[in-house]
């Protein structure tokens, strides 16, 4: 089962404005207890779901891992559900335990430098920029942050 990440988000595709609920299928795997409920600004999810190891079996790829006391940023995937475009990213803070912000970040490298981990989502992306087979990174034959560090553009704008 999976919980759902939930904020408005603006789409830079059409530029529209999405409601705070799970029509933009921001699915994490990060709680052990997820029910599908939506973890919006304040959520609590517990300290030990937010362990380095837990967090990558529940589907996210390392960045870098965060320093001691410092927030934990994943970086996620959603659909704008009124476009349908569904390459959008969107980086998740969380602070003490809790959903600090979530908003709609471009997928490039000065992004990914500010997240701790981003979702396994990053395979096709990461395959498609590196020009390898998606189960190449999946198996770890290529790294997908390895990829995406040397092939996304240095800043792409919003979105």
């Amino acid at each position: 089962m999976y919980d759902y990440f939930v904020a408005a988000m603006t789409c830079p595709n059409c530029g529209g404005r999405t409601p705070a609920d799970s029509s933009t299928d921001m699915q994490t795997y990060l709680r052990d207890d997820a029910r599908g409920e939506d973890l919006g600004i304040g959520s609590v999810i517990d300290h030990a779901d937010l362990r380095p190891a837990d967090i990558l079996n529940s589907g996210y790829q390392l960045v870098q891992e965060p320093q001691p006391g410092e927030p934990i940023r994943l970086l996620e995937t959603w659909t704008d559900p009124s476009c349908g475009r569904g390459d959008l990213w969107a980086l998740v803070t969380i602070v003490d335990g809790r959903v600090a912000s979530i908003v709609a970040v471009p997928l490039d490298r000065m992004t990914l430098a500010q997240a701790n981990y981003i979702s396994d989502n990053c395979f096709i992306i990461a395959a498609t920029l590196a020009g390898v087979r998606d189960t190449d990174l999946v198996t770890g034959k290529v790294s997908c942050v390895d990829a995406l560090r040397a092939y996304l553009p240095h800043n792409r704008g919003a979105g």
